[in-house]
């Protein structure tokens, strides 16, 4: 009961108020990091998939580990990584978003590569010991740059695409994480990473604004030999 109810306060008052903020660019301040987000660059200070990322990885530790984010929107989490002395790679396929990115390091003196890549396909061909996406996950075509945010394609082409690549970037002790909501098709995301190779393990999950979020840690299946 008091989830429908968190659901009807979020869906009836609060998202049409985060979409009217949206229209403009804003800075945000978030764990001593301050940046700018840019119109149709998704927002880690209204939707609660980043931040709740980030509080998983506050508990780790990053100094001196090769860290990559795919999809990484205004830079945040690659942001907090960086000042945590990891070494980071960003990256994302939004102009606006790398722009935003590349800003938001340089105002936090953060050091960090940034690429313009639609999953791994820029990527240079290397491991990382941290692999994080906060991935689109809603099953329709993105008609806009802006749109990639959030589809994933009709057929889930996104996931395909993850779960393909993701093995030749992995080392032995690669920890890769991906945020979800109960929103999405949880149980279509777990068969097209089983299809390549991949289990999928909860290691935090918590409830905001009426919605479950779940922090997914991506191991390979044992005895897999499709992986590459």
């Amino acid at each position: 009961m008091l989830q429908r109810i968190r659901k009807s306060v979020y869906n009836r008052l609060v998202k049409p108020l985060a979409l009217l903020y949206i229209r403009k660019d804003r800075d945000v301040f978030w764990y001593g990091i301050r940046i700018r987000v840019s119109r149709g660059v998704f927002h880690p200070s209204l939707y609660f998939s980043t931040r709740f990322l980030l509080k998983y990885l506050l508990k780790q530790q990053l100094k001196g580990k090769t860290f990559l984010e795919i999809g990484a929107g205004s830079g945040l989490i690659s942001i907090w990584a960086a000042l945590e002395q990891a070494v980071v790679t960003a990256t994302d396929i939004s102009d606006r978003a790398l722009a935003d990115i590349r800003h938001n390091a340089s105002l936090n003196r953060a050091h960090l590569t940034v690429l313009k890549s639609d999953l791994w396909y820029a990527l240079p061909p290397k491991t990382y010991q941290w692999i994080v996406v906060n991935p689109p996950y809603f099953p329709r075509y993105p008609a806009t740059e802006a749109d990639r945010a959030w589809y994933c394609g009709e057929n889930f082409e996104y996931f395909h695409g993850f779960f393909q690549g993701l093995g030749a970037h992995m080392q032995a002790d690669t920890q890769v994480l991906m945020v979800l909501s109960q929103d999405c098709e949880i149980e279509k995301i777990r068969e097209i990473a089983l299809e390549s190779g991949f289990v999928m393990e909860i290691v935090q999950q918590g409830m905001i604004w009426g919605e479950m979020n779940y922090v997914y840690r991506i191991s390979r299946k044992f005895g897999f030999a499709g992986i590459v």
